[in-house]
């Protein structure tokens, strides 16, 4: 009990001393889009556990700390998005520059996980990104994640996931599925 009491004492040690740079500089922070308390992208600090994965790496993200966010990502990883045909990831390389762009290009983003269910080493994640274009529009991404987890990184993905937009109501659902219209 004393080793993970100090463990954890010196995680959130960590944590404070890093959150001092976070809380004045980050713009996330000073838009109260990133929450007031510390939050640590440290894989030391972090389990190998499928959640714990989840947790590090929307961190990571709203953190903008890039190597951290990739290394949450196997070498080899891959993942398909079932709902837009041909769309996938292959490997760490091409995670890196999708993020690369993502935290370039939206320099508030921030990452959030609203739910999570594991078991063994599966996980489902219902999560969601918001972030400003440089042209000043809001982006908000939602969605859920199937991820495969091995030796605290994701192995494989299935990604269920959508920019979010104004539908018009489930009649404009139901005729998009039955008539096929845009």
């Amino acid at each position: 009990m004393g080793l993970l009491y100090l463990r954890a004492t010196f995680c959130t040690l960590e944590s404070v001393v890093g959150q001092f740079h976070l809380q004045r500089r980050h713009p996330a922070r000073s838009r109260g889009l990133l929450p007031n308390r510390p939050l640590s992208s440290s894989i030391e600090c972090m389990g190998k556990d499928p959640e714990a994965v989840a947790q590090r790496w929307v961190r990571s993200l709203s953190l903008h700390d890039l190597e951290a966010a990739v290394d949450c990502f196997d070498r080899d990883y891959t993942d398909e998005a079932p709902a837009r045909r041909g769309e996938s990831v292959q490997g760490q390389d091409a995670v890196r520059q999708n993020f690369e762009k993502l935290l370039r290009d939206l320099p508030d983003l921030t990452a959030t996980i609203s739910r999570t269910v594991s078991d063994g080493d599966e996980l489902w994640m219902e999560w969601g990104m918001r972030g400003t274009r440089r042209d000043g529009t809001v982006m908000e991404f939602v969605g859920v994640n199937i991820f495969q987890v091995q030796d605290g990184r994701f192995r494989s993905g299935r990604i269920y996931t959508e920019i979010v937009r104004d539908a018009g109501g489930i009649e404009a659902q139901i005729d998009r599925m039955t008539k096929g219209a845009p």
